[in-house]
C-alpha cells in the first residue's frame, strides 16, 4: 500500500536547531493523532504506521507498533525537556494534493508549540525540492517498497536522494544504535555500505 510520511533531512538542525534536538523530533511523533488523521484526511481508509512497512510485509515488525502512539501530554512533557520549551517554527514544503494532509499535520503540531508554515509548490516539484537544502522537512507518499535497504538508501545514507542534509549516519551513531530495532538488517547496512558482505 501506500505509505504518507514525514521526512527531517535536517537532523543536525543546521536549518532549523530544533530538529536537531531527539526530543523534538520523539515529541513531533507523539503529537500526531494517526486515528484522528485517517478520519479527517483519508476517509478512515487509512491505519495507524509506526514504520515503512505494513503487516503481511516481510520487513514489518510488530515491535514497533504504537512505538509513536498519539499521546499528547508525553509530547509536551518530551518538548518541555528540551532545548526549544516554548516552541519553534519551521516551513514545510507542499503541493495542492497533499494541503489537507499538511493542514492536519500543522494543527498536531501547534498542539505543542510548533509553527509549521505551508510552503506551496507547483504540482509535480515536491519530490525534486525535497532533495535539496531548501526546506528542512519534507512530506512525502511512496509506494511501500518490498526491501528495506531502499529506506538506508533514500534516507539514511549522507548520499540518500532524500538525504539532503548529508548526514554521515554512521559517525552520528543514526541507525546504529539509536534507529529503532525494525528491520535489523538496516543495521548491519550501514556498516557494510560497501557491500563487502551480505546481511
Amino acid at each position: 500500500g501506500l505509505n504518507y510520511h514525514v521526512v527531517i533531512s535536517d537532523r543536525e538542525g543546521t536549518v532549523v536547531p530544533a530538529f536537531a534536538d531527539l526530543n523534538v523530533r520523539k515529541a513531533m511523533a507523539h503529537s500526531i493523532d494517526r486515528t484522528a488523521f485517517s478520519k479527517a484526511v483519508q476517509f478512515g481508509l487509512a491505519v495507524d504506521s509506526y514504520q515503512p512497512y505494513g503487516e503481511g510485509n516481510w520487513a514489518y515488525d510488530p515491535g514497533l507498533e504504537g512505538v509513536y502512539a498519539y499521546d499528547l501530554d508525553k509530547a509536551k512533557q518530551l518538548m518541555a525537556q528540551s532545548k526549544f520549551p516554548d516552541g519553534f517554527s519551521c516551513d514545510m514544503p507542499s503541493i495542492p494534493i497533499y494541503q489537507s494532509r499538511l493542514e492536519a499535520l500543522a494543527g498536531f503540531f501547534k498542539e505543542i508549540g510548533i509553527t509549521m508554515n505551508i510552503a506551496p509548490q507547483e504540482p509535480g516539484t515536491l519530490a525534486r525540492v525535497s532533495r535539496t537544502t531548501n526546506y528542512p522537512a519534507t512530506n512525502l507518499v511512496w509506494n511501500t517498497n518490498t526491501d528495506p535497504k531502499f529506506v538506508a538508501l533514500r534516507y539514511i545514507y549522507e548520499d540518500g536522494c532524500h538525504s539532503a542534509c548529508n548526514i554521515d549516519p554512521v559517525s552520528r551513531g543514526i541507525g546504529v544504535q539509536n534507529l529503532p530495532p525494525t528491520i535489523g538488517l538496516l543495521r548491519c547496512m550501514l556498516r557494510n555500505k560497501s557491500g563487502g558482505r551480505r546481511c
